[in-house]
């Protein structure tokens, strides 16, 4: 691999956002209603809130994807990661995290959270290297997936 550029989110990059996602939903889950929504039209599901989606271009491809949400002035989620099989183990996921990660904390959040789930276990523990912990969310998921939920203070 050579260098590994990460990218903001651009309207030409949103298909390589729904097809690094859906393989991995699709390998393990079933595409939700909240997925397509996210998939239809990221620029006003993540952009156009507050938040920033970020790509991990590698080899002259798009590799990876990861947005950060706003979730409100102090408050973030990491969502929607997602590195191309071929790509993975290759330390991609951690940038990407850490991206996403330092983006919330200059934009002022105080806390960021993650919805996963049990089965990911790489992801897991990618999570807890980056010093997330677990939590009990105050709000039901809209995501059926979702089973583990993780915060860590920034």
């Amino acid at each position: 691999m050579q260098s590994l550029e990460i990218l903001s989110y651009s309207d030409d990059l949103a298909p390589a956002f729904e097809r690094l996602n859906r393989t991995w939903i699709e390998a393990y889950f079933q595409v939700e209603p909240t997925d397509e929504a996210l998939f239809r039209n990221p620029r006003a599901a993540l952009i156009e809130p507050g938040g920033e989606v970020f790509f991990a271009k590698a080899d002259g491809q798009i590799v990876g994807t990861c947005a950060a949400q706003s979730l409100g002035p102090a408050e973030w989620e990491l969502a929607k990661l997602a590195v191309a099989p071929e790509f993975q183990g290759r330390g991609i996921a951690r940038r990407l995290c850490e991206t996403v990660i330092d983006h919330a904390r200059a934009k002022g959040g105080r806390r960021i959270l993650i919805e996963t789930n049990s089965r990911l276990k790489p992801a897991l523990n990618l999570y807890e290297q980056l010093g997330f912990t677990p939590y009990t969310p105050s709000t039901p998921s809209p995501f059926n997936r979702a089973d583990v939920f993780l915060e860590k203070p920034l």
